[in-house]
């Protein structure tokens, strides 16, 4: 609704206001926070995964507030969730404590980031598609598969797992495939 689609107007107002303050990655989400409570009496809250990525030399910075955590493939390997990359929600909890994780890509790692959609899209029997199927579903792609063949290949798999069920919450992927600064 209205109310909703301004908060989020007002989170990536804050996001990017932030983003250019001469801050550190630790700060941004505690301050984007704190700056969403103020004058929020309705206890809206959303989540985010913010990466802070440098293909210079592969560094990953993961700033997770709520979110589901990302999952990386390591030249090819099975996806596992980046460690650490877990944090509360924002905009209700004034003292919500985040931290950052930080890993190094090499390349032919791969990323990927989702939404709750995801492993909440359910099946004409209710039962949830999870994570243990979001990461089997990947694996399953090939070690070839770049960023869009992940998005297509996750996407048909929810497909085939709903069965056609009406769609409950929103869908959201992003992929990424670090082929190094040569690139």
């Amino acid at each position: 609704g209205m109310p909703a689609a301004l908060f989020m107007m007002r989170t990536l107002t804050l996001l990017r206001a932030q983003g250019c303050a001469k801050s550190t990655p630790d700060e941004l989400l505690p301050t984007l926070n704190r700056l969403l409570i103020e004058g929020n009496e309705t206890d809206m809250f959303v989540t985010l995964c913010v990466l802070v990525f440098s293909v210079r030399d592969g560094r990953l910075i993961v700033l997770n507030g709520g979110h589901p955590p990302p999952l990386l493939s390591r030249q090819g390997g099975p996806f596992e969730t980046i460690a650490d990359a877990r944090g509360p929600l924002l905009g209700v909890i004034p003292q919500a404590r985040f931290r950052s994780a930080e890993t190094h890509l090499l390349p032919g790692d791969r990323i990927l980031l989702y939404s709750d959609g995801v492993t909440e899209a359910e099946n004409l029997n209710s039962d949830l598609f999870g994570q243990v199927a979001t990461q089997s579903c990947l694996d399953g792609l090939g070690v070839t598969a770049g960023a869009s063949d992940l998005i297509r290949g996750l996407t048909g798999c929810l497909s085939g797992f709903t069965g056609g069920k009406e769609q409950s919450d929103d869908i959201t992927i992003v992929a990424m495939h670090f082929l190094g600064n040569a690139a």
